[in-house]
């Protein structure tokens, strides 16, 4: 069975993907290209978002440098993709930070770094081409949210709370912007092994003890992200508006029960 890439086009649709240097936001674009769309992605290091076009067909990814730490940043990539097209179709927030560090020792700084990137960012970008989304006639937002945005864990208080921001930031934006064709849908993932799936949760044990907690027994494919963030961008999801939805292997209903007996079969003998 093909990815769900196969019966999906976008062909002549404009994305804007951020977080489009490495990881999770390089697949996103490069599986938007594939589908048809004319990609810009958005990043710091020029040689990785050259790798990034490197990866798609020629001239389907173009390139916006910029740091979204900056709200400068963030409002010149608004600007540089309004001289690009007055028009866009897709934006996929998937840049992202996680601050890790017990309350007690979260500077102000690390704070408003995970807030920056994390939820004002995509604010300043949602809100730059919120009248060029609705111009498009069929408008879509898919911002990357995180479990841990709707149930926390120790150690992860910054990034936790700006996740779940970035939540209501996407409820909010699909109530103002629905009565204009245009859907703004979160993803909220658990573990998934890019690179900074990797950086945190690559030991062995740290994965044992992470996987444990998932029903399904595994962390994600990152494939399986973006088949869900391509159906959410796709003609098919136009109805789908204002959803926070888990891919998490059924992490946030609960750890699953041990040693409990097997229910009798209610076939009959």
């Amino acid at each position: 069975m093909g990815r769900l890439i196969d019966g999906i086009s976008l062909s002549g649709r404009r994305a804007l993907v951020t977080g489009g240097s490495r990881g999770l936001g390089r697949r996103v674009a490069t599986v938007l290209a594939d589908a048809g769309a004319l990609v810009t992605v958005v990043g710091r290091d020029s040689d990785a978002l050259a790798q990034t076009c490197a990866g798609a067909p020629v001239g389907a990814i173009s390139v916006i440098e910029a740091d979204l730490a900056d709200p400068g940043g963030a409002r010149s990539v608004v600007d540089r993709a309004l001289a690009l097209s007055d028009i866009w179709h897709i934006v996929v927030n998937c840049a992202g930070v996680a601050v890790q560090q017990p309350i007690s020792e979260i500077g102000l700084a690390d704070w408003r770094h995970a807030f920056a990137i994390n939820v004002d960012a995509p604010f300043i970008i949602c809100q730059g081409l919120a009248d060029s989304l609705v111009a498009s006639g069929s408008g879509r937002i898919v911002n990357v949210s995180s479990h841990s945005g709707r149930r926390p864990q120790q150690g992860s208080c910054a990034y936790s709370t700006s996740k779940a921001a970035l939540q209501m930031l996407t409820l909010s934006l699909a109530i103002e912007l629905g009565p204009h064709r245009v859907t703004a849908n979160a993803i909220c993932p658990t573990v998934f092994m890019s690179e900074m799936g990797q950086r945190l949760w690559g030991d062995p044990a740290v994965t044992a003890a992470k996987t444990d907690l998932i029903p399904a027994k595994r962390f994600g494919d990152i494939d399986e992200i973006t088949d869900l963030i391509l159906f959410l961008v796709s003609d098919h999801a136009a109805f789908v508006n204002g959803s926070v939805i888990g891919i998490d292997g059924g992490l946030f209903a609960g750890r699953p029960a041990t040693g409990q007996p097997e229910w009798p079969s209610a076939a009959p003998p």
